[in-house]
């Protein structure tokens, strides 16, 4: 089934009342909703809401009501997470009917610009194209390139917001209309996603194998961001996973002594959490493109916390000094069971991350770990992908190899240096 979730909750701060605000005669939600309805190939539209009148308007249109719990209705809880609960609902509706999504199709109230046709587009890419894992909408603009973003600084004044040095030789760049062709943004109006496998790791690794790396990882995608929002489209089956392990240990013997593969099981399927990053500010700096320094790639997601910037702190500061990355070094900030615990010096309490996005506490034990609390969040998102009406199909014709020839001639290459 192909299935349209959309989302909207009552509580803007922003624009109290803007998803049912009257929009050329119709309620804000009602276009998006129209939208869905007049898309032939969507089976089914559901409606995650605390609203009452856009409960209503939901039931004008056809769709079907989701509860949106309280935690889920603040300003601070994020998009994803409210598509995570929807899909949880919708699984077990689904499960008890016998059926399964083929398609999610990720709608917002406040999006009243996408179109039946917009929608019809994207499900027909997804299925000509087994090899894509998602269709998002975007928005061209021709003058408002990354290159004329500019933010306030500490001084009150204008600063780029990317180094112009990421663009070129400042000395011959130009914010005038078209000098850096169009520049493309996702607006999300309207997401179209599947579900994933690990059904191709054999022609995975033969692709790679050609190029004759010295190293290649393997791993699974961490729960953040839109990942986490389909968890369970991603999440791989504990059969697949063991097939994983057979076909990466019979590459290893294969290769041994050519190419070193590093194989990471997901942390939903380990008995105890990774040490992320080697330890919160223990080994890692990362410095993103605005010039703030990071202890990890995600830690953004984390609230209250600041990060301070190459521009206006040394790294010898920031590392030693900041509240940012001394927060979670050490283990004084650690709970039980992770005070006691004898792999403290080995996980570190696991992802802080994670944990966040899990229990919503940044302290929290990784509920990855079989000691955490919470644990029992990621044994339900397991069982859940285990379950047999939520087991992801190969999609007919879907391979690696046929993604390599769709697209060789977009690829290249820099060859060994001699």
């Amino acid at each position: 089934m192909i299935i349209a979730i959309l989302i909207g909750r009552e509580g803007s701060t922003g624009f109290p009342g803007k998803n049912v605000v009257n929009i050329i005669g119709k309620p804000l939600a009602a276009w998006p909703l129209e939208a869905a309805r007049a898309t032939s190939v969507i089976d089914r539209t559901y409606v995650s809401t605390d609203s009452p009148r856009l409960k209503q308007i939901a039931l004008d249109y056809g769709a079907r009501i989701i509860d949106r719990p309280p935690h889920l209705c603040t300003k601070e809880a994020l998009g994803e997470h409210a598509y995570v609960h929807a899909h949880e609902v919708i699984s077990a509706e689904l499960k008890s009917e016998n059926e399964r999504a083929e398609l999610y199709v990720l709608l917002m109230a406040n999006a009243p610009t996408i179109s039946s046709e917009k929608l019809h587009e994207a499900i027909a890419v997804l299925r000509a194209r087994p090899d894509y894992d998602s269709a998002v909408t975007v928005s061209c603009y021709n003058m408002w390139s990354p290159l004329r973003a500019r933010k306030i600084g500490a001084d009150g004044l204008l600063h780029p917001f990317v180094p112009f040095e990421t663009f070129g030789d400042p000395k011959t760049l130009n914010c005038d209309r078209d000098s850096q062709g169009d520049a493309w943004f996702a607006d999300m109006g309207a997401s179209v996603v599947r579900p994933a496998n690990l059904d191709h790791l054999e022609e995975m690794i033969a692709f790679i194998e050609q190029l004759q790396p010295e190293r290649v990882e393997i791993a699974h995608t961490q729960y953040y961001g839109w990942a986490l929002a389909n968890r369970a489209a991603l999440m791989p089956t504990r059969a697949q996973l063991e097939r994983a392990v057979e076909i990466i240990s019979e590459a290893e013997k294969r290769l041994s002594g050519r190419i070193r593969i590093d194989s990471v099981v997901p942390d939903y399927y380990a008995k105890y959490p990774k040490a992320c990053m080697g330890g919160w500010g223990r080994r890692l700096m990362l410095v993103n493109p605005s010039g703030k320094v990071l202890p990890c790639h995600a830690a953004e997601v984390l609230p209250g916390l600041c990060f301070e910037s190459v521009r206006e702190k040394s790294l010898e500061w920031i590392w030693q000094d900041s509240d940012s990355f001394r927060k979670f070094r050490g283990e004084e900030w650690m709970p039980e069971p992770c005070r006691s615990c004898d792999r403290r010096g080995e996980d570190f309490g696991g992802c802080r991350c994670q944990a966040f996005l899990l229990t919503g506490d940044d302290k929290a034990t990784d509920p990855a770990c079989s000691l955490a609390p919470e644990h029992g969040i990621v044994e339900s998102a397991v069982h859940e992908a285990n379950s047999e009406s939520n087991v992801a199909q190969p999609a007919h014709g879907s391979s690696f190899v046929q993604l390599q020839k769709h697209t060789a001639d977009l690829w290249k290459y820099r060859t060994n240096p001699e």
